[in-house]
Order: structure tokens, then sequence, then C-alpha cells
């Protein structure tokens, strides 16, 4: 599992920071999952000289993307902070 990229900011103030766009948060974080899914599709469907195992790594890395407290499950956080 990734870890939370929360922990990026740990060592910065508000101060320095300002306070987090929660909205852009979300966007990039999406944006992320949408990268990442497009990624593991081009290795399955459109990287012919990929071989077979490397297209079954692609596909359980796809599917783990989905995972509690992987990528997906972060993005939905964002969801939950614009509430």
């Amino acid at each position: 599992k990734r870890p939370r990229p929360i922990w990026l900011f740990s060592g910065f103030s508000d101060r320095l920071l300002g306070p987090i766009d929660h909205r852009a948060l979300g966007y990039y974080r999406y944006a992320w999952v949408v990268q990442e899914m497009g990624a593991y599709a081009e290795d399955v469907f459109f990287a012919p000289d990929l071989s077979a195992r490397a297209r079954s790594d692609s596909v359980r890395a796809f599917i783990d993307i989905f995972a509690p407290g992987n990528i997906v499950d972060i993005a939905h956080t964002s969801d939950v902070d614009l509430l």
C-alpha cells in the first residue's frame, strides 16, 4: 500500500502552506487514479511487447488500486473533505 500523501505536509505549518484547497486536492487525487488506470490499461491492451507475466502483473496492480487504503480509497476521502 502507498502511504497517504498527507505525510508530505507534516513538517509544514498552515502559515507556510496556507489553507489546503480541498477541491484542488481532490482533483489531483482523482487525476492520479485516472493516470494509474490508463497506465495499467496501456500495459494490458496496447503494449504487444510485454510478456504475459508483465500483463498479469499490471492486471493485479490495477485491481490493487481499489484496495482499502490505496489510491482510489484516498481519492474518495476527498469527497468526505468537501462535505
